[in-house]
């Protein structure tokens, strides 16, 4: 099992709908590669304590292999979702 972690810093003025529509696209990949067994994602509800460093949402995916993550990052799903975050993204942290 191999856990991939991502987490994204978002430009002040990204629209709720771009966000969803981005984390949205990461499902896309679950339904085309069998080797990735679960995604989690959502907001980040803890920046009380200041140690975000800016960073708003983060991605949990579970893959069964390291040959499968290798698969994930030539999907055409990812690469779509890395397109919708360049115009709203500020960093990425994985």
């Amino acid at each position: 099992m191999i856990r991939h972690i991502l987490l994204l810093k978002f430009r002040e003025n990204t629209s709720a709908e771009a966000i969803d529509r981005i984390m949205d696209k990461f499902s896309d990949c679950e339904e085309k590669l069998t080797g990735l067994t679960s995604i989690e994602y959502g907001k980040n509800i803890s920046s009380k304590e200041h140690l975000s460093k800016g960073f708003t949402h983060g991605v949990i995916m579970t893959f069964k292999t390291k040959d499968d993550i290798i698969a994930y990052n030539h999907l055409r799903e990812h690469k779509e979702a890395q397109q919708l975050q360049k115009p709203h993204v500020l960093d990425v942290l994985v």
